[in-house]
């Protein structure tokens, strides 16, 4: 599930980088349809690990978010650039205190995974170095889009194949 995740990260920001940046629209789906797909990932793998992994909510609560921002994003593509911005700077901002307080999981259970740690920090600095810069244009700060997208997308999939040794202890084979 995280290898999966880590590259629909990673191959967003190809997206996004590749993409025409005069095309603001290209951007509202470049962030809604992988936030879908992430939620889908985390969702099933809640679902899947429920039974045995006690904390399994910390993997729902990024599939409600990524859920939730995917849905509104796609569903009113007439937001504009300061929406978007906000939307995607609130989605990263929850979802790296999601990847803190796995963290946290992972350590009480002694799995030191510094990845997690990292992905969350910064992805919170993203979301707040997002929502300080609203006064600039959405195409100005696409680098900062990209950047997350390739950081946080490879942190997660290295975290993810060290994850799927752990199995069946953490996550089973949904990490495949």
């Amino acid at each position: 599930m995280f290898v999966f995740s880590g590259l629909v990260k990673i191959a967003a920001g190809i997206a996004v980088f590749l993409w025409p940046s005069a095309d603001f629209d290209a951007l509202i789906y470049f962030f809604g349809i992988p936030a879908i797909i992430q939620s889908i990932l985390y969702i099933n793998a809640a679902a899947y690990n429920r039974t045995m992994y006690d904390q399994w909510w910390v993997l729902l609560l990024p599939g409600i978010v990524y859920m939730a921002t995917g849905v509104i994003t796609l569903g009113y593509p007439d937001i504009t650039p300061e929406f978007l911005m906000i939307m995607i700077a609130a989605t990263w901002s929850l979802a790296g205190l999601i990847m803190i307080t796995l963290y946290i999981q992972l350590v009480h259970e002694s799995q030191n995974e510094f990845k997690l740690l990292l992905s969350g920090v910064l992805s919170i600095m993203a979301g707040i170095y997002l929502v300080t810069h609203l006064s600039q244009s959405v195409y100005s700060i696409l680098w900062v889009i990209v950047a997350y997208c390739f950081l946080i997308g490879l942190l997660t999939f290295f975290f993810g194949l060290k994850a799927k040794g752990w199995q069946p202890v953490y996550f089973d084979d949904i990490m495949e």
